[in-house]
């Protein structure tokens, strides 16, 4: 009977047993088919055998589950491109171990229920579109060892109650969308090797907790919007092998301990704010990449550094690195890249940096390094990229660096860099990037440098390059920008360059080239940007030259061109920038212009147009933001209405014309008008009054024309333009203004015959004196040539002019205007010069464009009685300035009205040779160039005395080399002496 009870028990409790474990089975397969069922899309038929009643659903596939409980312990299925939720259900799954649902596209949210799968090591879904916050209930999960949640697009905070997870080994949460803090509790992670939480928007700063992970391998917190500085306890990451901090706010200095971490391999803190010097970093000797590179540091470069033998990568550019580059440097015989570009390094490219055989990469680009490039840099035969520009590099370019024939690109522009270009570069089949303009390099292009067929880029602008452009030019095939403006080139421009079909920038401007313009221009229909500006070119412009319909800039300004402008410009609807001025186009402006939609600056100045401007050509440039000139030419009848519908222009430029009619007062709609210029025309009526309330007008001129009326009060413009306008009232009584116009027009007959008649009885006492005293200096005064030699101009470094001027000290200042400041300086050879530094507040970026252009112009202009301009100085944005010869005595203007001048020796004759003097100096600027040259600002002033007291006449090409016109009408308050 017990015996019977026994078994019976037994019986029972394995019933029991056996029941409870088919209903954990039924509800752990229960799980997996709701898992299934959100699934909306299976594309690779990953769960195709998780219907199938004949295959145990421990074989199913991804799921594992354990030998001998039969629990399900894994379900890990990876890059099947599975759509869906994940299931709450899986919180079922209580003996669940790994959750690897990585590369695929679940959507939705992690479910919380998951905390109920305490025994949960891995939980990974790496590369989804899960999105909302992540769940604090994973931080109950305490056995959980790796936590990858990474390139989703979670959002919210960190959970503060993950670092409850101690067990954990690896947190990846980059590139995602979380904000907020790093938890201050990080620290309690004491068996985490690898955080990762790059690429979100985490803010506020790294807290010292961090220091309690020993353990830790690799720390990333890169592309966040961290701030504050490097806590110090990092340097108790003794096992660190990886730090990535770049891309964020940091501010503050490196700090020293972080020489500690010897083991690190790679150390980015690129893009930060990290200031001070850079640490002792010495013991890091398995360093392999140091990146710091866009900072604000500002030491020198530390000594220590040379020690890391194992370095393959530094980076330092784009800080405020000073101080000399260590011939040491040869010691990182591993180093492949160094890049020390944008710093303030001066001295010489050490010799001994062409013993990194290893070295890939070479910048050092935008410093103040000076000598020559050193002569074996052809031994870096691994070497890819080479930049030294914007240097004060001179020398010649050495022969050797042919022997680089893996290079792919070389950079040497903004140099002093003098010779030719060597022979042999045509070895180097990889070259794709070749610039070496801005130098003083000189010669012909010679011939194997068109055998470098792999070249993409090729730029020799402004340098002193001449001869031929060869048509060997053609086979550059792969060219997309090719740039040799502001050279000395002549010819005809070859039709072969019609070859180069990849282009899309070509710049021949500010060179001799002559001819018309090839029709094989029309091959390259991809072209974007045609500058032939400053050339001798001729001739009409070809039909076929209007088929680029890719066309976004066209310059051609400063040559010969004539004909009509041609109605196929219509065809060009992607132009933005259009300058045709300083030619000789003829007849009227076509009103299939109004097709021109694109265009923000124009320019057609300077020609010969006639006939009206078109209110409708007008109306269809609304979305001009910066330049339109129709200056200097002949056009008539009325400005437009539809002007006021440019309202972003900034310049408007209609000045000497033939104009008239009122001035519209839609002009006042122009809401970013900058300058408007409307001078010598025959306007007539009031000015707007609206004019004076203009907020961003800051120069007007409407000189020289019949305006009447009472002038507005202009409240922001700075330089206003009214001479020649005797009508204008200058008062705020509208009475006085109506009783003055009547008084003007019944004596203005009266007037003009008295000042006629004036002016010819001076005229005839000038003329007979000037006949007799030249006749009487003539017997006493050997002849002295009045034209001189022309000769090219100068272009001196700043660093010269500041050492002439004492750094432009106010003590050497000769002349002041709104428009220029002149110095009195002197050379190294003793010669004493005057140098009249433009003011660059007061002219536009288009003053550029004519700059270049006058200095050639100037370079040609020689007179004994014009005062001699030896050179100038051009630094893009930074300096634009005139070298004029030293005038000992002074100006006219001080002689007349200065009473401490001894005026003795000023008699009639002296005072009559002042005149012819000045005569002759304008007659030669009237008609001894290629066209007449208008002074425009006569006056004392600008005459000056040498030192044998003969009259020199000055500032005769400021208006043109300026590019503005905005003097016209103005009053300059001037100092001492002006030039």
């Amino acid at each position: 009977m017990v015996f019977q009870t026994f078994v019976l028990f037994h019986f029972m409790v394995l019933s029991t047993a056996v029941l409870a474990a088919n209903s954990i089975f039924e509800n752990e397969i229960e799980a997996l088919k709701y898992f299934k069922n959100s699934i909306t899309d299976d594309p690779t038929g990953a769960l195709l055998d998780w219907n199938s009643s004949s295959i145990p659903h421990c074989n199913w596939n991804g799921i594992q589950c354990n030998d001998i409980s039969k629990r399900i312990i894994s379900i890990s299925i990876q890059q099947t491109q599975l759509k869906g939720e994940i299931s709450p259900y899986l919180g079922n799954l209580s003996s669940l171990q790994v959750l690897d649902l990585s590369y695929n596209s679940f959507t939705g949210n992690i479910p919380s229920q998951l905390e109920l799968c305490t025994q949960l090591s891995t939980f990974a879904v790496y590369t989804n579109f899960l999105s909302g916050p992540i769940p604090f209930q994973l931080g109950k999960l305490r056995n959980l060892q790796v936590l990858d949640l990474a390139n989703n697009s979670f959002i919210g905070f960190i959970p503060e109650t993950l670092c409850n997870c101690t067990s954990l080994l690896e947190l990846h949460l980059e590139e995602n969308e979380l904000v907020g803090k790093i938890p201050e509790r990080i620290g309690d992670l004491i068996n985490l090797q690898q955080i990762s939480a790059y690429n979100n928007l985490l803010q506020g700063s790294i807290p010292p907790s961090v220091g309690n992970l020993k353990e830790l391998l690799a720390l990333d917190f890169s592309v966040n919007r961290l701030s504050g500085t490097i806590p110090q306890q990092i340097g108790n990451l003794t096992s660190l092998q990886v730090l990535q901090l770049y891309e964020n706010s940091i501010s503050g200095i490196i700090p020293t301990e972080l020489g500690r971490c010897t083991n690190i391999t790679l150390l980015h803190l690129y893009t930060n704010k990290l200031t001070g010097s850079i640490p002792d970093l010495g013991n890091l000797v398995n360093l392999q990449m140091l990146r710091l590179y866009d900072n604000q540091l500002n030491s020198s470069i530390p000594p220590s550094l040379f020690n890391l033998k194992s370095l393959v990568v530094l980076q330092l550019s784009r800080n405020d690195l000073s101080g000399n580059l260590s011939s040491e440097i040869s010691s990182l015989e591993s180093l492949q890249s160094l890049t020390l570009h944008e710093n303030k390094l001066t001295g010489s490219i050490p010799v001994s940096i062409t013993r990194l055989v290893n070295l890939t990469y070479l910048s050092m680009s935008i410093n103040y390094l000076t000598g020559s490039i050193p002569s074996n840099i052809g031994s870096l035969h691994n070497l890819r990229n080479l930049s030294l520009s914007n240097n004060n590099l001179d020398g010649v370019i050495p022969s050797s660096i042919s022997n680089c024939t893996s290079i792919r690109a070389i950079d040497l522009s903004r140099n002093s860099m003098v010779g030719d270009i060597p022979q042999g570069l045509g070895k180097l089949s990889n070259l794709t990037f070749l610039s070496i303009g801005n130098n003083r390099l000189s010669g012909k292009i010679p011939d194997d440098i068109f055998n470098c067929s792999s070249l993409t880029i090729l730029d020799l602008a402004h340098s002193n390059f001449t001869g031929l452009l060869k048509p060997s030019i053609g086979m550059l095939s792969n060219l997309k920008i090719l740039q040799i403006h502001d050279n000395s080139f002549f010819g005809s421009i070859p039709r072969e360059i019609g070859n180069l079909t990849s282009l899309f920038l070509l710049n021949l401007g500010k060179n001799e080239f002559s001819g018309t313009i090839t029709v094989e221009l029309a091959n390259i229909t991809f072209l974007q940007s045609l500058l032939l500006e400053d050339n001798d070119l001729e001739g009409r412009i070809p039909d076929e030259i209007f088929e680029l319909k890719e066309l976004t800039e066209l310059y051609l300004m400063n040559n010969k061109f004539v004909g009509p402008i041609s109605d196929s410009f219509s065809k060009l609807e992607m132009l933005s920038v259009l300058d045709l001025s300083r030619n000789r186009f003829n007849g009227t402006l076509p009103n299939s212009m109004t097709k021109l939609t694109r265009l923000i600056s124009l320019d057609l100045s300077h020609n010969l147009l006639t006939g009206s401007i078109s209110g409708p050509v007008i109306a269809s440039m609304r979305n001009i933001q910066l330049f339109l000139n129709f200056s200097n030419n002949f056009l008539t009848g009325k400005i437009p209405d539809e002007l006021g519908k440019l309202e972003m222009v900034q310049v408007i430029d209609i000045s000497n014309n033939n104009l008239s009619g009122n001035i519209p007062e839609s002009i006042q709609s122009c809401i970013n008008l900058q300058s408007l210029h409307l001078s010598q025309n025959k306007l007539t009526g009031i000015i707007p009054e609206g004019f004076g309330k203009m907020l961003t007008l800051e120069h007007l001129n409407l000189s020289y024309n019949q305006l009447n009326g009472r002038v507005p009060i202009f409240r922001n413009t700075t330089a206003v333009g009214l001479l020649g306008n005797p009508s204008l009232c200058f008062t705020n009584d509208t009475e006085s203004c109506t009783s003055s116009r009547k008084q003007n027009r019944s004596r203005h007959l009266s007037w003009k015959n008295v000042l006629i008649f004036a002016i010819l009885g001076f005229l005839a006492v000038i003329t007979v004196l000037s006949i007799a005293v030249l006749r009487y200096r003539h017997a006493r005064k050997p002849k002295v040539k009045e034209y001189t030699p022309r000769i090219s101009l100068k272009r001196f470094d700043r660093k010269e002019l500041e050492d002439a001027t004492e750094g432009f000290s106010e003590e050497n200042i000769l002349g002041t205007s709104s428009f220029s400041t002149v110095y009195k300086g002197k050379l190294q050879d003793g010669t004493m010069i005057a140098v009249k530094s433009l003011n660059f507040r007061q002219f536009s970026a288009e003053s550029d464009k004519s700059f270049d252009r006058e200095m050639k112009i100037l370079a040609k202009l020689r007179h004994r009685n014009l005062v001699k301009v030896l050179g100038y100085a051009w630094e893009s944005g930074r300096l634009k300035a005139l070298v004029l010869e030293y005038m000992e005595n002074g100006n006219l203007d001080r002689v007349i009205h200065d009473s401490g001048v001894d005026r003795s020796r000023w008699d009639l004759a002296e005072r009559v040779e002042v005149l012819v003097s000045v005569s002759r100096g304008l007659v030669y600027l009237h008609s001894g160039y290629d066209f007449p040259i208008v002074h425009s600002d006569l006056k004392p002033s600008n005459i000056f005395l040498d030192e044998k007291w003969d009259a020199h006449v000055s500032d005769f090409g400021t208006a043109r080399l300026l590019g503005v016109s905005v003097q016209d009408g103005c009053q300059c308050h001037h100092r001492h002496r002006t030039y």
